[in-house]
């Protein structure tokens, strides 16, 4: 027989190698790279090939980098919850990769409606790491995801995606481990970073397994939208700067900031924080952003959980624009979208010009809930004008005046309210939403705890409203408040801009039961203000000496 030697499998080895390498430049297929050593190598010789060769997680994101394709990367460690510790910064991820710490039972998703039960046993910490970033998706990583990680201590972001579209960042804990309360082991700058054009990018999402808990440090936002083009993401169902319960807050300055960005929508989310639950900045920029069906400064079961500052805070910016921050709806007629926004050492809302070139109009205040505020519910100010209740400043809101309540009459569970809009715009048609509040604010102008509906008037030619509407769901001892919304056409999304809070009006049975008051429409809204308010005192007493 013909004698066949050997293969010479070592001396073949490097051109083996190399041809696979040149295999793998002109094609990629989908890879899984598991993560099972707690190092910090670079890829390099056979790891990441497969188990059981071993794979840091600085490896993984190196290899999953080189493939062109959406690849996944998982984590398979015994033992329990384990820390990765990089040493230097993380590369960033620039190809469409899932990251998934709850593959192969490393751990297990929230299955709460209320809170967030989730196990994460995957903890990424930037402590030794000397690095800004966490874990950055830069383009071209559009389509990328992360679930089931804690990302601790980074000198700044925890997660930052700039520039990429589609990325969701889902069932994390962020600047938390999940028990932490004390705020220690938050990152250097936001939990979650978008910036740089970034789109469509999900934090948080419907499912109840989406839901993230996020933490900033004290001087930080935990999330922040920034720049122009960063548009049409969604920051949804949270719980942002409290623990896994949503009942306490923690450290976390600001719970969201959208800086100069567009047409982003926040919703369904538990916002705590020590200054502002959002902050809405921008200058000629910050337009078409939604805030929706949120708890700012209220836990899961109705815990104080806002800061010194304002619950919403829309600014316009320093730049030579006279153009501030447009189109903002906070809240909306669906019941649904209204917000609950309590317990901030400021206002409920705050809409704020802070230089005279610049306009601050069109911001919706629809159907929230707005309570148990240390200053006004909603506040509209400019610069030298505006502060305190009643004012309607220039270039803010287009300056609409707060509604009047004229009078009122109870009976049945039903209360029919006669009320008037004065110095508005003539030939415009408004929507005035009455609240219901079981106290009023010490200043006598009133906040808007509970929803009560909805109705419609036209001013006439001088700019004048008045009518009546009855709604039900208020009781005697408590106090109604009106707010004016200008239609700007369109129907429910053309709803424009709000007036601040009317006064209180004490509910009361019987006809005239809060203290009738008659309109004097030539003295105009302050007057008519000033009228109301001293015919109502003499109601009061004329009632006691009888």
């Amino acid at each position: 027989m013909p004698h066949n030697p050997p293969f010479p499998t070592a001396p073949l080895r490097p051109l083996a190698m190399a041809l696979a390498g040149l295999l793998l430049s002109s094609a990629s297929w989908a890879a899984t790279f598991v993560v099972n050593d707690l190092g910090d190598a670079p890829l390099g010789g056979a790891m990441c090939t497969g188990v059981p060769n071993p794979c840091t997680l600085r490896a993984a994101i190196q290899a999953a980098n080189a493939n062109a394709d959406a690849d996944t990367i998982q984590f398979d460690f015994s033992g329990g919850q384990v820390t990765i510790s990089p040493t230097s910064a993380l590369p960033p991820i620039v190809n469409p990769v899932t990251i998934d710490g709850y593959a192969l039972g490393a751990g297990n998703p929230n299955t709460l409606a209320v809170g967030h039960d989730a196990y994460i046993s995957i903890r990424i910490d930037g402590q030794n790491a000397n690095a800004l970033v966490g874990l950055q998706f830069l383009p071209p990583s559009g389509g990328s995801a992360l679930r089931g990680v804690a990302i601790t201590r980074f000198n700044g972001a925890g997660v930052m995606v700039s520039g990429a579209s589609n990325v969701g960042v889902q069932g994390n804990f962020i600047g938390t481990d999940g028990i932490d309360t004390t705020g220690t082991l938050a990152n250097g700058g936001e939990a979650v970073l978008i910036e740089m054009g970034t789109t469509l990018t999900s934090v948080g999402g419907p499912s109840i397994g989406d839901r993230n808990l996020l933490v900033s440090d004290e001087d930080s936002p935990a999330v922040r939208l920034l720049g122009s083009g960063t548009e049409g993401n969604r920051i949804t169902d949270n719980l942002i700067g409290t623990n896994r319960a949503g009942a306490l807050r923690i450290a976390t300055a600001r719970g969201v900031e959208i800086s100069h960005a567009n047409g982003n929508f926040i919703h369904g989310n538990i916002i705590g924080a020590s200054q502002t639950g959002i902050f809405l900045y921008g200058d000629n920029a910050g337009h078409d952003n939604q805030i929706t069906a949120n708890r700012i400064g209220v836990g899961t079961a109705g815990e104080p959980i806002g800061g010194g500052g304002d619950g919403i805070h829309i600014l316009d910016g320093i730049g030579a624009s006279a153009l501030g921050p447009q189109r903002t709806r906070i809240g909306g007629t669906n019941g649904a979208e209204g917000n609950t926004i309590a317990h901030w050492g400021g206002n409920g809302i705050r809409v704020q010009r802070q230089r005279s070139s610049t306009s601050l109009d069109q911001h919706a205040i629809l159907g929230n809930s707005i309570h148990s505020n240390d200053a006004l519910g909603i506040e509209l100010v400019a610069p030298s004008a505006g502060s305190g209740p009643g004012n309607a400043p220039a270039g803010v809101n287009s300056a609409i005046p707060a509604p009047a309540i004229t009078n009122t009459a109870l009976a049945g569970g039903s209360l029919q309210v006669e009320y008037r809009l004065d110095g508005a715009a003539p030939n415009t048609l408004y929507r005035f939403e009455a609240f219901a509040n079981t106290a009023c604010d010490t200043s006598g102008w009133g906040e808007g705890q509970r929803y009560l509906g909805a109705g419609t008037l036209a001013t006439n030619a001088a700019g004048v409203a008045s009518g009546s509407a009855v709604w039900g769901g208020i009781a005697t001892g408590e106090f109604l408040t009106l707010t004016a919304t200008r239609d700007g056409g369109g129907g429910a999304a053309g709803l424009a801009e709000t007036s601040e809070f009317s006064q209180c009006f004490p509910v009361a049975a019987g006809p005239g039961g809060g203290g009738s008051v008659t309109a004097v429409p030539t003295l105009g809204h302050l007057g008519l203000i000033l009228l109301s308010a001293l015919l109502g005192a003499m109601g009061l007493r004329a009632r006691r000496r009888g």
